[in-house]
């Protein structure tokens, strides 16, 4: 997310990298958002992949958190996508 909005840095004369914000401006509120986009996207395909390998109740399980977990995903996507926008 940060890299999104840009991250406050220079070069010095060897190229070394300065990063000129604090830790604190790391974690604005659209960094977070795409934080809990990243989550939810590797929760979605770790309830897919168990769907996929189990059987019965756990895939049953998993199945429901495979839905969950992907209507959270998009709509969190799409408010990511409207932010920018």
């Amino acid at each position: 997310g940060n890299l999104l909005q840009g991250v406050p840095f220079h070069f010095d004369d060897t190229l070394r990298v300065f990063y000129e914000g604090s830790f604190w401006a790391l974690l604005n509120p659209f960094a977070l958002l795409c934080g809990l986009v990243s989550a939810s996207m590797i929760l979605l395909q770790g309830a897919t992949y168990l769907m996929l390998r189990t059987e019965e109740k756990m895939a049953e399980r998993a199945r429901t958190a495979a839905m969950l977990f992907g209507v959270l995903t998009i709509v969190l996507f799409v408010l990511g996508g409207l932010w920018v926008g």
